[in-house]
């Protein structure tokens, strides 16, 4: 390789990103887990603010359980952020350097990227999504339907013209996803399938969450929000609601907030970090749904993972070849 090329590959612009719900599967970190005292100290923490057996339904379930939303987050939270924690430190064992430009998540992954830039505290965050959870857990009757095939102006005009949907998602080219009251989601899926798109499925939800319908769990999140200090970030997160990196604390605290009832603006969020430069996404956390997010929006990135052992070894193999 080329000096040039050297220089080049030492000085790619790197941006990590957290999953969302969904992601989660029974048995997910557990081998961080069996290795690392950093995974076990960040379980063991989690457990002593939720005041409940977290490590025990993600290694063993039942699935059913894991999937209920107040459990789900803050254990994609805790499984996450140990996984971020032993990254770090075989950076640091091991003599290798990366700088992160940015830091986004997916949904509930955004306080997963709030909590490794330092901006919330674990404990604080771990127990801030259990009660976003529950909170969510609350709103009856809604779901979610993706579709796929179909534009955001072809979307657009759907949701106006059916009363109880609306665009909950803007993942990628071709990707949106639609959240509201069933009877209405039943609608705009006939309207989408006449208007071309080449699927629609019905997320295995129950609640139509970054809608309207979440004003009363966003209400009740934005006291708890109020009584944690949200420090300055060590490098910049780029929040669902506004799409750009942010390097204050103030537009993010408010932006979580927001979430509750707006888009994800997850495609956006992307092209403004490639815009600036960022070449290489490193998902960290259980799963792979992101980084396919991302080459739908540009394919000529990069996208490397840690989601166990193995695929943290190819990543640190990636980000040390020179």
């Amino acid at each position: 390789m080329s000096s040039d090329m050297r220089l080049q590959k030492m000085g790619r612009k790197i941006a990590i990103m957290f999953p969302g719900q969904g992601s989660q599967y029974v048995g997910m970190g557990r081998d961080f887990y069996e290795e690392y005292k950093e995974a076990r100290e960040t379980l063991n923490t989690a457990e002593e603010v939720l005041r409940f057996p977290l490590s025990s339904i993600i290694f063993e379930g039942p699935e059913e359980k894991l999937n209920r939303t107040s459990i789900c987050q803050p254990a994609l939270l805790s499984v996450s952020f140990s996984i971020f924690k032993v990254l770090m430190r075989e950076q640091k064992r091991r003599n290798f350097t990366f700088d992160i430009e940015a830091a986004l998540g997916h949904s509930l992954g955004e306080y997963t990227a709030l909590v490794s830039a330092g901006v919330l505290d674990f404990s604080e965050g771990v127990l801030l999504v259990h009660k976003r959870g529950r909170f969510m857990e609350e709103v009856q009757n809604g779901g979610m339907v993706a579709i796929l095939g179909l534009g955001s102006e072809d979307v657009g005009d759907i949701v106006k013209n059916i009363e109880g949907v609306e665009i909950a998602n803007l993942n990628c080219p071709g990707q949106i996803v639609i959240a509201g009251e069933n009877l209405s989601l039943k609608e705009a899926e006939i309207e989408s399938k006449k208007r071309g798109a080449r699927l629609t499925l019905k997320l295995k939800v129950s609640i139509p969450s970054h809608s309207s319908y979440m004003k009363g769990a966003k209400e009740k999140l934005r006291e708890e929000v109020k009584k944690i200090e949200f420090k300055s970030p060590s490098f910049p997160v780029v929040p669902n609601y506004l799409a750009l990196p942010m390097r204050d604390s103030s537009p993010l605290k408010e932006a979580i907030i927001e979430q509750m009832t707006n888009p994800v603006r997850w495609e956006e969020s992307v092209q403004k970090l490639i815009d600036s430069g960022v070449e290489t996404f490193i998902e960290i956390g259980p799963g792979k749904v992101l980084s396919g997010l991302v080459k739908r929006v540009n394919r000529d990135t990069e996208c490397l993972r840690v989601s166990d052992l193995k695929s943290m070894e190819e990543t640190i193999r990636a980000l040390n070849e020179t």
